[in-house]
C-alpha cells in the first residue's frame, strides 16, 4: 500500500471538510490552541514547514505572521491550489514543493506543522521517525491526527462492530483514513525520538457524535463555543475526531543526559 495521494479527493475534501462546519471548527480549535500554547508563535521569522500543506490555511496563516514556511504536499492539485488561494503579499515569505515530504524537506526547523497527513500513509511509524529529524533542537512539532478510539466509538454507535475493530478503517478512495491513530501510541514513539509533550487536544469532542439533523439546526458558533470549552478537558479531548499535540525537542545537552 502507498501513502495516499489527494488528487482524487480534493474536491470532496473542499465541500466536506473545509466547506462545512466541520472544518470551520478544525480550523479554529487549531489555531486557538497554538495561540495559547505555543509561545514561539511570537518570535517572528521562523523557520517553519507545513507538511501536507493542502489547501494552504496553516502556511497563510504562518506566513501572515511573518514567519517563513516551507509548503509540501503530495498532491498537485492541493499544491496547485494552495498557490492559487494564497494571498500575494505572503508568498515571498513561502516556498512551495511537491512531493513527498519524507523526499523534499532536507533540512530542520523551528517549527514542524503536520496535519491529518500520518493516517494516510502506508507506515505512519516510519512517518513521525522523519517528521522528527525535521525539528531543530528546542523547536517544535504540531502535529494533529485522526483518533482510532473516535472512529472505533463512531462504527460502535452505528453498529458497525467489525468495522470499530479492524486496524484498517478506510479504503483510500474516501475521506477515512487508512490508519487512524492510537493516542498513546503516537505519544510514545515522538517522546522516543528525545521530545516532551507539553501540550495536547482534541478536535471535534463531541460534534461528530450528533445525530445530523441537530448539528445542523446548531448554530457554527455555538458549537464551536462549546467545543473551545471541552478541547483540553478530560474525558471530553479523548474523544476527539482529530487530536493535536505541541511537542519540544530536547536540546542536545537534555538527549545525552536521558
Amino acid at each position: 500500500m502507498n501513502d495516499i495521494n489527494f488528487d482524487p479527493l480534493i474536491e470532496r475534501f473542499k465541500n466536506n471538510i473545509y466547506g462545512n462546519c466541520k472544518g470551520h471548527i478544525r480550523e479554529h480549535i487549531i489555531k486557538q490552541q497554538l495561540l495559547k500554547h505555543l509561545g514561539i508563535l511570537k518570535d517572528a521569522p521562523l523557520d517553519c514547514a507545513d507538511v501536507g500543506g493542502g489547501l494552504g490555511q496553516m502556511t497563510q496563516w504562518l506566513a501572515e505572521m511573518g514567519h517563513r514556511v516551507d509548503y509540501c504536499d503530495l498532491s498537485r492539485r492541493m499544491y496547485d491550489s494552495a498557490w492559487r488561494t494564497l494571498s500575494e503579499n505572503v508568498k515571498t515569505r513561502c516556498h512551495f514543493l511537491l512531493g513527498p515530504y519524507q523526499e523534499k524537506l532536507n533540512k530542520e526547523y523551528d517549527l514542524v506543522h503536520c496535519q491529518a497527513v500520518l493516517e494516510w500513509l502506508a507506515e505512519p511509524a516510519e512517518g513521525i521517525a522523519k517528521l522528527t529529524k525535521l525539528v531543530k533542537p528546542q523547536g517544535y512539532l504540531v502535529a494533529i491526527f485522526y483518533n482510532k478510539a473516535a472512529i472505533m466509538m463512531r462504527n460502535l454507535i452505528r453498529g458497525n462492530i467489525n468495522a470499530a475493530f479492524s486496524d484498517i478503517q478506510g479504503d483510500g478512495i474516501g475521506l477515512t483514513p487508512i490508519h487512524p491513530l492510537d493516542i498513546e501510541t503516537v505519544f510514545r514513539q515522538i517522546e522516543d525520538q528525545q521530545f516532551v509533550i507539553e501540550h495536547w487536544f482534541g478536535i471535534r469532542t463531541f460534534t461528530d457524535f450528533q445525530v445530523k439533523d441537530i448539528r445542523t439546526r446548531l448554530r457554527t458558533e455555538t458549537l464551536l463555543e462549546a467545543e473551545s470549552k471541552l478541547c483540553e478537558q478530560d474525558p471530553y479531548r479523548a474523544f476527539g475526531r482529530y487530536i493535536g499535540l505541541i511537542a519540544k525537542k530536547k536540546s542536545s545537552t537534555e538527549a545525552l543526559n536521558d
